[in-house]
């Protein structure tokens, strides 16, 4: 499949981008272009964040279903600055600051959770993950990233999968956290957790059930770990704040998930490309067992399973993830 056959590469540093959909920017966040998506016939800007030097390793930092680039947590960006990373995080294509796709066709509900050979009668397809995964390659483009370390959560991880895929020689190493490859031999989510990823949504559109709904799901995902209410509330309130919750948007990316090729093929060619791959013993959501099934499947990877963890990333793991993070930084440049 040809890259440069799906999605126009972003060709003017000099275009301003701004932000196309209602929201409260911060500081910290940046806007960029990165192209026209063939699939969609629109314009794609993405909103990112930076951290340190942006003469060291870059680090992409990708997020998963219906969530922002807060899902990387400050203190987990500092530190990955701390031992040498540039740290780059954003929002996927339809959520958070970035371009949101309205008037696309969504679905939700039963209908999304049919495989794929029963979904004749369907609308046509969005977007796919294989274009989410174009949207971050033309991202480190517009901003001037040649080559990057890769890290993905969840759907983040699938689409850091295919970014791999794509194009193996710009990425310095990956890192699949709690994610699976697709295909027929995926482990589904517990029926508590599936049902609830289905139809799971706030009471209303208000500030609190949107908080009520947001915190029940987390901690449904944060296996025995501890689980600090006060600092998931204030995240999510930050994140409202910034921009409310998008439920179209986040219903195509599960329709995305849902619907996109099979990776486990095409990564049992991948090589050339260190991979870490971190799962939950507790993850209820994404079994763990998808993330041996994805060591498996890599040639040149280590799987790391943490005990207690579930599909979240507390702050107790975060040392023993940047440490492993730190390793195979090294171990990328001793081969530079």
């Amino acid at each position: 499949m040809s890259v440069e056959n799906e999605i126009t590469y972003f060709k003017d540093p000099q275009l301003k981008a701004v932000p196309l959909v209602k929201g409260k920017p911060t500081p910290e966040d940046k806007f960029v272009y990165i192209g026209r998506c063939h699939r969609t016939k629109r314009d794609i800007t993405l909103c990112y964040q930076t951290f340190g030097n942006p003469q060291n390793p870059c680090i992409l930092l990708i997020c998963g279903l219906g969530s922002t680039c807060y899902t990387y947590p400050i203190v987990f960006c500092q530190q990955l600055v701390s031992i040498g990373f540039y740290v780059v995080r954003f929002d996927n294509r339809d959520y958070g600051l970035s371009t949101h796709l309205n008037g696309l066709p969504t679905i939700s509900g039963p209908r999304v959770i049919l495989p794929a050979w029963m979904s004749i009668g369907e609308a046509k397809l969005p977007y796919r993950i294989e274009e989410m995964a174009l949207d971050a390659l033309n991202l480190l483009t517009a901003i001037g990233i040649s080559k990057a370390h890769v890290m993905g959560s969840s759907m983040g991880g699938m689409i850091a999968q295919r970014v791999a895929i794509y194009q193996p020689e710009r990425i310095l190493s990956l890192t699949i956290l709690f994610s699976h490859c697709g295909g027929p031999n995926v482990k589904p989510p517990s029926p508590a957790q599936g049902l609830f990823a289905v139809f799971g949504k706030p009471k209303s559109e208000s500030i609190e059930d949107i908080v009520n709904f947001k915190i029940k799901l987390l901690r449904l995902n944060a296996g025995n770990l501890s689980f600090d209410e006060k600092e998931c509330i204030e995240m999510i309130r930050t994140t409202n704040n910034r921009m409310l919750d998008y439920r179209e948007g986040a219903n195509r990316q599960l329709w995305a998930i849902r619907r996109s090729e099979r990776r486990d093929i095409a990564l049992q060619e991948l090589r050339g490309v260190p991979t870490l791959i971190i799962h939950g013993l507790k993850d209820t959501l994404v079994p763990y067992e998808n993330g041996i099934h994805l060591g498996e499947l890599i040639k040149d990877s280590k799987v790391l399973l943490i005990p207690e963890m579930g599909h979240s990333l507390p702050n107790e793991v975060i040392p023993t993830i940047v440490e492993e993070l730190e390793l195979l930084k090294r171990k990328t440049e001793m081969t530079l």
